[in-house]
C-alpha cells in the first residue's frame, strides 16, 4: 500500500506518522508527503498522525498496487488550546502568524536567492593523551600541545541558490583546527535550511527532521517572545526569541528576525540541540 498525503490545500506534508495499529510496523512521508507500507493479509488498521492536525484512521484490505491518498485537516482543538493558553501572549505571537501566512507569497517569488551564512562546527577531541614516554625515550614537553582539545571548522559563505536545486557557494574566510573528517556541516551545498516548508531535514545533522519556527503549526512547538525592534535602511526589524515548548525534540532554539510590514524573515540565529543530533 503506498500513496501521498496532503493538507487541505493540497500541499505534500512531510514527516507525517503512518502507523499499522493491529500489526505494528509503519513509516513516515517524505518530503513530497509520499508513504510506503507494506501490509498482511486481512484487514488493516492505518493511522496518520501529524502534529497540528487531526489524526485520521482508515481501514483497508491487502490489494497489491494499493493507493490511498490522504487529506489531513488541521485540528482546530489543539491551536484554539494553545492560544487560550498565551491569552496574554505579547506581540511576537501575531508577527509570527503573519509570517505564516506570507509562507507561499515568498516562497517562490524569486527564481534565484543569494544569502549569507556563517557555519562553526565543533567537537571535542576525545584522543587520549599518554604522558607517559617509553622506556629510554625523552619526553617531548611540545608533544601534547600539539594535539588540539577541539576540532573546528568557521567560516564565512555567500550562497547562491537557483530554484529549485541549483545551490553554488562562495568561501570568504575559514579556520580550521584538528580533524576535519568527523565534523558534521563545513559547507553550505549539501544543505537545504528552507524555513519556509515546515520540516526540514539536514542529513549531516541525523535522520532527524527540524519543525521550522514558521511552520503551520509551529505554535504548538515553540514559544515566542519579543526580544526588541530596530530600524534599518528606513524599515523596522523585530527580533523574536524562539523556545522550544518540549526538551528533547527535534526543534530549533535561538532568535530570528522578521522585516515589518512585508512580515518576512530577515535573518535567523538558531542551534539545535545535542540531543536531537542522532
Amino acid at each position: 500500500m503506498q500513496g501521498y498525503v496532503v493538507d487541505n490545500e493540497a500541499l505534500p506534508l512531510e514527516g507525517v506518522v503512518v502507523r499499522v495499529i493491529d500489526g505494528g510496523g509503519g513509516s513516515i512521508t517524505n518530503d513530497k508527503g509520499q508513504y510506503k507500507l507494506r501490509l498482511q493479509e486481512g484487514l488493516n488498521r492505518i493511522s496518520f498522525s501529524y502534529i497540528g492536525y487531526e489524526t485520521k484512521l482508515v481501514k483497508e484490505v491487502v490489494r497489491q498496487n494499493r493507493v490511498v491518498n490522504i487529506t489531513l485537516k488541521l485540528s482546530d482543538e489543539q491551536l484554539k488550546a494553545v492560544r487560550v493558553s498565551n491569552k496574554r501572549r505579547d506581540l511576537s505571537y501575531d508577527i509570527i502568524q503573519k509570517v505564516i501566512d506570507n509562507r507561499d507569497k515568498y516562497r517562490n517569488q524569486y527564481s534565484t536567492q543569494k544569502r549569507k551564512v556563517y557555519v562553526k562546527s565543533v567537537e571535542e577531541n576525545t584522543v587520549i593523551k599518554n604522558d607517559k614516554p617509553k622506556k629510554n625515550e625523552e619526553k617531548d614537553p611540545f608533544k601534547n600541545d600539539s594535539i588540539p582539545d577541539l576540532n573546528l571548522f568557521e567560516a564565512d559563505f555567500i550562497q547562491h541558490k537557483q530554484i529549485p536545486n541549483g545551490i553554488k557557494e562562495e568561501k570568504l574566510a575559514a579556520k580550521k583546527l584538528g580533524s576535519q573528517g568527523s565534523l558534521f556541516l563545513t559547507t553550505t551545498t549539501q544543505t537545504e535550511f528552507n524555513f519556509n516548508k515546515n520540516l526540514i531535514l539536514v542529513r549531516q545533522l541525523g535522520d532527524n527532521s527540524y519543525v521550522s519556527p514558521i511552520s503551520t503549526t509551529a505554535i504548538l512547538s515553540y514559544r515566542y517572545k519579543m526580544v526588541g525592534s530596530r530600524f534599518e535602511n528606513g524599515g523596522k526589524i523585530y527580533t523574536i526569541k524562539i523556545i522550544p515548548r518540549k526538551a528533547g525534540n527535534a526543534l530549533f532554539k535561538g532568535e530570528i528576525e522578521v522585516w515589518d510590514s512585508l512580515f518576512a524573515i530577515k535573518s535567523v540565529n538558531l542551534s539545535v540541540a545535542k540531543s536531537a543530533l542522532i
